[in-house]
């Protein structure tokens, strides 16, 4: 198992408080809040991207071939709501891209906030530009005219749920959050119980901090009130689970899937 009962029943503790409070989902919309650009992808670093796309075809996504100029090498995907790229590299793994119209802009801004970079110089201007939370998530911003948009077409995958948030572990949740704050993320929800916890957004993608809490890497994180028969299907489809939650009643409706390239995704029960 990699990870405790004690962490997974702190997040479902969360989306159960959700749930009897009768929290109604946050729509997505269609302006970032972002000083750095607006949010496109979740790219993966992966051994093969043929194989990685047949797994994640599974989960309820599928290939945005307009993207794709170099299938063997690059592949977009998405599942209506999230949209990942797959790359064969050894780059950081997973990087949150994003998209912007003035490059130099968001360099100055990142200069004046005092936060480390490296970049791609491109005539008078950047590349690409890129930066690292204290936290551990890796970002990368390129000029809009490169990087492509893809916007939310549903409001749940039909395999897997409703992405609520990508989730990560932080040492220290004020300092991720101030950081995140400095990038115009502003604070969708927070708490100190089951465990000090922030979820932020920039009104398209929200990012979960959990503070002390062993997530590595940013997770991609569904809930459903179906969970259950959502599992139970992947399983039946020959899916295997990193880990299975078994509820007080012996129920399976909570899982971790790990993909073929160390990418965790939680499936949970409840409404977040």
């Amino acid at each position: 198992m990699i990870r405790s009962s004690i962490i997974i029943t702190a997040m479902l503790c969360i989306a159960w408080s959700s749930l009897s409070a009768q929290e109604q989902p946050i729509a997505r919309q269609p302006v970032t809040t972002s000083i750095v650009g607006t949010p496109t992808r979740l790219a993966m670093a992966v051994e093969n991207v043929f194989t990685s796309m047949a797994w994640y075809a599974r989960l309820g996504f599928s290939p945005l071939s307009t993207y794709s100029t170099k299938p063997d090498s690059i592949m977009y995907l998405t599942d209506g709501q999230v949209a990942i790229s797959l790359v064969r590299t050894t780059m950081p793994s997973p990087v949150l891209y994003f998209r912007a119209q003035n490059m130099k802009a968001v360099m100055d801004t990142l200069k004046a906030l005092a936060i480390a970079t490296t970049y791609d110089v491109r005539g008078p201007s950047f590349g690409e530009i890129r930066f690292r939370s204290p936290g551990g998530v890796f970002c990368a911003v390129r000029p809009a005219d490169d990087e492509p948009a893809v916007n939310a077409t549903v409001h749940e995958n039909t395999v897997c749920g409703r992405n609520t948030e990508w989730s990560i572990g932080v040492d220290r949740l004020a300092h991720e959050k101030n950081f995140w704050h400095a990038l115009g993320f502003t604070v969708r929800r927070e708490a100190n119980e089951p465990y000090p916890f922030t979820i932020v957004s920039d009104g398209i993608v929200s990012i979960g901090l959990h503070e002390q809490r062993d997530i590595p890497t940013l997770a991609i994180t569904y809930f459903a009130t179906d969970m259950e028969a959502r599992i139970d299907r992947l399983k039946k489809s020959g899916i295997t689970f990193e880990e299975e939650i078994p509820s007080p009643d012996n129920r399976i409706s909570n899982a971790i899937l790990k993909s073929t390239d160390g990418q965790l995704i939680f499936m949970f029960e409840g409404v977040q």
